[in-house]
């Protein structure tokens, strides 16, 4: 079930208005209600999403995308393709300095 870190930090990153310490209170109520239904958190419903907190809107199950949740952390250190691509290259140059 789908219940990991990446996914709790994405749904607190996918910009619904939601404070993040806010969002990660919300994800463990998704956590709960996925267990209860024996499901894992992206097989709920966006009208489940919805019922614990209405500013989840109509696509929040994109949150379950793992290339598109990989992709958004760009920044450099993030595990984007153009951010590990950035960092390999600057570990090229270090090594390639010896």
């Amino acid at each position: 079930m789908s219940y990991n870190g990446t996914f709790i930090t994405s749904l607190a990153d996918f910009g619904t208005g939601v404070p993040f310490r806010e969002t990660h209170h919300l994800a463990g109520k998704m956590v709960a209600l996925a267990e209860e239904e024996n499901k894992g958190m992206n097989e709920l419903t966006i009208q489940q999403f919805q019922g614990i907190d209405k500013r989840f809107g109509d696509d929040v199950l994109s949150v379950f995308d793992y290339e598109r949740s990989v992709e958004l952390k760009y920044a450099t250190g993030g595990t984007s393709r153009s951010a590990v691509l950035e960092q390999l290259e600057a570990l090229k140059k270090t090594l390639g300095d010896r």
